[in-house]
């Protein structure tokens, strides 16, 4: 039997939302790249929102369904199993240790281009994100924003001397 759980609305009213299966990996990882807040990170001691960075991202140790990003800068790795398929749950762990080695050994930059850029500038962007514009707008650019380097804090891209 599904369960069910009663909405009480402010004005009064009320709706009775019943669970109904999913049909596979991908219809989880859209809605809750399309519904980020559905993930309860504070239960996770972070601070929220939280925003998707990468969706089916190709790291070393394989493909992680869904990369987040949390206030602080917490990365969350979101692996999706559905059905008897994958019953191992040993094997889900060490899948989501490995995706998380794999993000831990890179720089900024690294996960940047393998992580960020190609899910903003790839088809795996939900179009109507808030970011979306920021990051079509910077299309081509070398950097996309200005950003302190690490020769000289607070400098542009391109600028020979330290911001004002």
């Amino acid at each position: 039997m599904p369960r069910a759980i009663l909405v009480v609305e402010p004005q009064g009213g009320s709706t009775v939302l019943r669970e109904v299966a999913a049909h596979d990996e991908q219809q989880l990882q859209e809605c809750l790249k399309a519904n980020p807040e559905l993930l309860p990170v504070e239960d996770f001691e972070l601070a929220g929102p939280l925003m998707v960075v990468g969706r089916e991202t190709s790291l070393p140790s394989g493909s992680v369904d869904l990369v987040g990003v949390a206030r602080g800068g917490e990365l969350l790795v979101i692996e999706f199993k559905t059905g008897p398929q994958n019953p191992d749950f040993r094997h889900t762990l060490a899948q989501l240790l490995d995706y998380g080695s794999d993000l831990w050994g890179m720089t900024y930059e690294e996960f940047e281009s393998a992580v960020a850029r190609t899910y903003f500038m790839g088809g795996r962007c939900p179009s109507d994100s808030a970011v979306y514009p920021q990051v079509v707008a910077c299309r081509g650019r070398d950097r996309d924003l200005a950003r302190p380097d690490r020769r000289g804090a607070g400098r542009p891209p391109g600028s020979s001397s330290p911001a004002a």
